[in-house]
Order: structure tokens, then C-alpha cells, then sequence
């Protein structure tokens, strides 16, 4: 099977399909703090995604390198947020 551009846009609808599931789920549990790392996860593959897609459409390295710098500035900025509200735990000082 050969990886074509179209059936890389099938896969990034089902990834926002699944953000707007996670997006829902996250509300009804009334955990919305998650909502923004969740988002920007999302983002960081979607972002990966889109750079597969541009490298086999044969895009050049400018633009590849963008894409694949916006998933990890989303990738960062979901496990900073994610740090920020993580539990603590051991002794408290």
C-alpha cells in the first residue's frame, strides 16, 4: 500500500474526530483544565502528521522543518501545562 497525501488527510480527519470526542468527554467530567493540554497533544501529532504529508508530497525542507518545529513547540507547551497541574507528592518544605 502506498502512502499518498489523500489518505494522510483521512487520518488527520480522524485525529480531529477523536479531539472532539476527548474535547466532549473532558467537559462532561468536569475536567476542563485538561482541555488545553489535550488540544495541544493533539496538535503535536497532527502537526507530525502534516510534516509526513508534506515530505510525501515533496515539499522542501523549509516548510518541513516548520511543520516538524510546531510539534514540538506543541509537544512542549502540552507537557509544560501538564507539569504545572501534576500532583505533588513527598515531603512538602
Amino acid at each position: 500500500m502506498t502512502i499518498t497525501p489523500a489518505l494522510l488527510d483521512l487520518v488527520v480527519a480522524g485525529v480531529v474526530l477523536e479531539a472532539v470526542a476527548l474535547g466532549l468527554l473532558a467537559a462532561r467530567s468536569g475536567k476542563l483544565w485538561l482541555a488545553l493540554p489535550l488540544a495541544l497533544f493533539l496538535a503535536a501529532g497532527g502537526a507530525l502528521l502534516f510534516a509526513v504529508r508534506l515530505a510525501v508530497a515533496g515539499a522542501g525542507d523549509a516548510v518541513l522543518g516548520a511543520a516538524l518545529t510546531a510539534g514540538f513547540a506543541a509537544h512542549a507547551a502540552c507537557l509544560f501545562l501538564l507539569f504545572k497541574h501534576a500532583p505533588r507528592t513527598g515531603a512538602e518544605t
